[in-house]
C-alpha cells in the first residue's frame, strides 16, 4: 500500500491540495507514534453556498486530515490519502450524472428512502431543525450507485453520496453530510472494504452511547502472544502517564470484530476521558488501529476547541469529544468501565479468508442476510485518478448513523430500539437514551 501511496506526495506544494504536512506533537508523558497533520486550507470555501444553513460563499472552515503509522513516511503518506479521501468526498459532482425525480418516479431503480435514517418526532420538531423526513413523492437529485447486496444499480440522493453536495430544496434536507463511508485506495474493492468496516464501526459507536450498552471488557491476554504493531502500541500506553487503555468488544450480531476504546488520564485537567473505536477483517489488526488512533487522537483533543455553552448547540465533530473530555464527566463512562463480563481477543471472529474479494463477499452477505442493503458510489476526482487512486462512499441506511449535532441524532431509528436484545444486551431494552452527547469524535 505504501508503494500506491507514495504519487499522494504530489498534493504538497503552494498550488496544490496543501502546502505541506506537519508532524503533530504530543503532550509530556503521554504515549507518541508517528503523526502528521494536513490542511487543505479554505478548499470548500469554492462550493456554493448553503441559504438553508445560513452559508454565504466562502464561508467554509478549513478542513484538514492526519495520518499514524509505526514510521513517519507511512505517517506522512496516509495523512495525505485521508485529505484526499475528505476532498473528493466533497468535490466529487459530476453536474451530467445528476437525475432529478421523485423516488416514486424512479421506483424500484433507486434506493427505498423509507429504510433511510430518521430523526425522531421530538428531534424533527426542535427549534432550527434543518432535517425533514425523506418524501418519496418529493424531487430531489440522484446519483448512480452500485447496490452490493442486490448486485445492480441503483440511485441515490447526492446529498447521501457527496458531503459537499448542498440541498437545493426543502425535500432535499435529510441527511447531515459526515465523513463516515468514504475510502481512498488504489484497490476499488479493498477501498469499498474499508468504507463498509468504517460504516459497521459508526454503527457500534452511535449504538453503544446511545444505548449505553455494557460492552464486555476484551482482555489481550499476554503481549508477546500479539503481532509487532500491536504490542508496539500497547508498550507506548504503559510508558506513558495514562492508566492502560480499557478494552471492549463491541462487535455487532453483524460478525466483523470491532473494538471499543476508552483512555483514562487521572491528572489530566481537559483530556480526562477519551474515546476509539475500530472495525476491520482481523482482530489483532483492528486492536493495533484502535490504540494507534487514540494514541493520536489525543494532540486533536488538547488543541483548545471552542464548546457551545448549551449541549443542545453542539454541531461540530469536536463538540461532544471535548466536552466529555473534561473530568466532570468521567462518571458518563461508568457503564462501561464498571462492565464485569469478560472476553477474549482470539474469541473475536476472524474474517481473514482469502483476499479482499472473499472477505468484503462476506461481509456483504452477513448485511444482505441480516435486511440490510449496501450500496457504493464512487467519488474519484481527476486529482485521486491522475495518482492512480478510487475513492468511493459506502452507505448502508439500515446501520447507526454517527452523527455530531446533538439535536439530530437520527433517535428514529429502528435499530437503536431493538439493538439491545439483538446485541444481547437485555438490560438495556426500553427507550431511555443516553442525554450527553457522543464523546466519539
Amino acid at each position: 500500500m505504501v508503494e500506491v501511496l507514495e504519487g499522494v506526495t504530489q498534493l504538497l506544494s503552494p498550488y496544490g491540495l496543501a502546502p505541506a504536512a506537519s508532524r503533530l506533537k504530543y503532550s509530556p508523558g503521554e504515549p507518541a507514534v508517528p503523526a502528521f497533520g494536513v490542511n487543505a486550507g479554505r478548499v470548500l470555501g469554492l462550493l456554493e453556498a448553503d441559504p438553508l444553513a445560513g452559508r454565504a460563499p466562502g464561508t467554509a472552515k478549513d478542513f484538514a486530515a492526519a495520518g499514524t503509522a509505526q514510521s513517519l513516511e507511512r505517517a506522512r503518506l496516509l495523512a495525505l490519502a485521508e485529505l484526499l479521501e475528505r476532498y473528493s468526498a466533497t468535490m466529487a459532482q459530476d453536474s451530467d450524472a445528476v437525475v432529478r425525480a421523485s423516488a416514486e418516479e424512479l421506483g424500484d431503480e433507486a434506493m427505498d428512502l423509507a429504510s433511510f435514517p430518521r430523526l425522531s418526532a421530538e428531534e424533527y420538531a426542535s427549534p432550527g431543525q434543518r432535517l425533514v423526513p425523506p418524501d418519496p413523492s418529493a424531487p430531489i437529485r440522484w446519483v448512480r450507485g452500485w447496490s452490493l447486496t442486490r448486485r445492480r444499480q441503483t440511485y441515490v440522493p447526492a446529498v447521501v453520496a457527496w458531503m459537499g453536495c448542498v440541498p437545493q430544496r426543502p425535500a432535499e434536507r435529510i441527511w447531515h453530510p459526515v465523513s463516515t463511508g468514504y475510502a481512498v485506495h488504489g484497490d476499488l474493492r479493498s477501498a469499498v472494504m474499508n468504507a463498509l468496516c468504517e460504516c459497521i464501526e459508526r454503527d457500534m459507536v452511535s449504538t453503544v452511547w446511545l444505548r449505553k450498552l455494557p460492552l464486555p471488557r476484551l482482555e489481550v491476554g499476554d503481549a508477546a502472544g500479539l503481532g509487532q504493531e500491536a504490542q508496539a502500541m500497547l508498550a507506548r500506553f504503559r510508558r506513558s502517564v495514562l492508566d492502560v487503555p480499557h478494552l471492549f468488544d463491541a462487535t455487532s450480531d453483524l460478525g466483523v470484530p470491532t473494538i471499543y476504546l476508552v483512555s483514562v488520564a487521572p491528572d489530566s485537567s481537559r483530556v480526562a476521558t477519551m474515546v476509539a473505536c475500530a472495525a476491520g477483517a482481523d482482530p489483532e489488526q483492528v486492536l493495533a488501529k484502535v490504540l494507534r488512533e487514540a494514541i493520536a487522537y489525543r494532540v486533536t483533543l488538547h488543541f483548545g476547541h471552542a464548546v457551545p455553552g448549551k449541549v443542545e448547540d453542539f454541531k461540530q465533530v469536536l463538540d461532544g469529544a471535548v466536552y466529555m473530555a473534561r473530568p466532570e464527566q468521567a462518571k458518563a463512562f461508568d457503564f462501561l468501565l464498571s462492565s464485569e463480563r469478560r472476553r477474549h481477543l482470539s474469541d473475536l471472529p476472524t474474517l481473514t479468508c482469502g483476499d479482499t474479494d472473499a472477505q468484503l463477499d462476506m461481509v456483504v452477505e452477513r448485511l444482505r442476510k441480516s435486511g440490510m442493503e449496501v450500496v457504493a458510489v464512487e467519488v474519484t476526482t481527476d486529482e485521486a485518478r491522475d495518482l492512480g487512486l478510487s475513492a468511493v462512499r459506502v452507505f448502508v441506511p439500515q446501520l447507526v448513523p454517527l452523527s455530531f449535532r446533538h439535536d439530530g441524532r437520527f433517535l428514529g431509528h429502528p435499530r437503536l430500539r431493538d439493538a439491545p436484545e439483538r446485541l444481547g444486551y437485555p438490560q438495556c431494552v426500553g427507550e431511555e437514551i443516553n442525554p450527553l452527547p457522543q464523546p466519539f469524535g
